[in-house]
């Protein structure tokens, strides 16, 4: 058994089993997968959400979410705080268990009994970029590789390739968290996330805390990686331009529930609920996108 630090716990020193901000792997055989989305068709929904949900002290969190994010689909969730979104992103990282439902990958379910080889297949960026304070830019990156034992030629390989993917300066590697800024972290947080080529990358708000300059360009540089990877990705935010700039496909959350999901032409167009356009309304930031 493993047992990991969240550098971004409330807790000090709090240890969650099998659970760790880098945790991924890649399985090559979905490397090798159609990455064309045909509608309906199960086989090529790479991460499902299975009718997903969780109640606190008899207040519901989570109420009956589906969704399907195909290879190559960047999906936004969008919604206020207290919506639901960072929860289901917690569930989804086995962090909380669902009262009902669950989380599919390739139709393979989250077995919460072996939860470390279904998080070896996610790659997960926190709000504040989670690295561990105590070490350098590049051991964080390389982290969980060492842990599995690669080998030094094959991690120095695939640190050149995630380094030249994300554009971080080589120099930066040695520097402690402390040491950079905001932008950096983030793009070193990127880095050990797609470090073991996972299937699914998960980000919460990755951006919240940024300047709107340095926003701006850890956006585009985001934009690049999703395009270039061509992976799963699921997105947090509460911010419109960055869903709209960001996502293919785009779900509101209000109390728990996806209100509507689509594009953000669908949600602009057709709302299926008054909040939708009150939410859309309530941002005008998203007009000079």
């Amino acid at each position: 058994m493993h047992s990991f630090i969240f550098p971004n716990s409330k807790k000090t020193g709090h240890i969650v089993r099998h659970i760790a901000t880098p945790l991924i792997c890649v399985d090559h055989s979905l490397l090798r997968m159609q990455q064309k989305y045909v509608a309906g068709d199960a086989s090529s929904d790479i991460f499902e959400i299975r009718s997903v949900s969780k109640s606190f002290n008899s207040t519901s969190i989570l109420n009956d979410i589906s969704l399907r994010v195909p290879m190559g689909v960047s999906h936004i969730l969008l919604g206020s705080s207290g919506s639901g979104k960072s929860t289901l992103l917690k569930a989804a990282l086995g962090i909380i268990k669902p009262d009902a439902g669950s989380f599919f990958l390739t139709g393979q379910a989250l077995d919460f009994k072996d939860r470390a080889q279904w998080l070896h297949k996610l790659g997960y960026v926190p709000q504040d970029g989670g690295l561990f304070p105590h070490l350098t830019a590049r051991q964080n990156i390389i982290l969980v590789a060492t842990t599995l034992k690669w080998d030094r030629d094959r991690i120095e390989h695939r640190l050149g390739e995630v380094q030249e993917i994300v554009a971080l300066e080589p120099e930066l590697l040695l520097r402690y968290p402390r040491e950079l800024s905001g932008g950096q972290k983030q793009r070193v947080a990127l880095m050990r996330a797609i470090f073991l080529d996972p299937n699914v990358i998960l980000l919460d708000e990755p951006l919240g805390a940024l300047d709107p300059i340095v926003r701006s360009d850890v956006q585009a540089r985001l934009k690049e990686v999703f395009h270039r990877l061509k992976k799963a990705v699921v997105l947090v935010t509460h911010d419109i331009s960055e869903a709209v700039f960001l996502g293919d496909q785009i779900s509101l959350l209000k109390d728990g529930r996806i209100l509507q999901s689509g594009s953000f032409s669908d949600l602009l167009k057709t709302p299926s609920d008054p909040y939708v356009s009150q939410f859309i309304n309530a941002q005008r930031s998203w007009e000079s996108i």
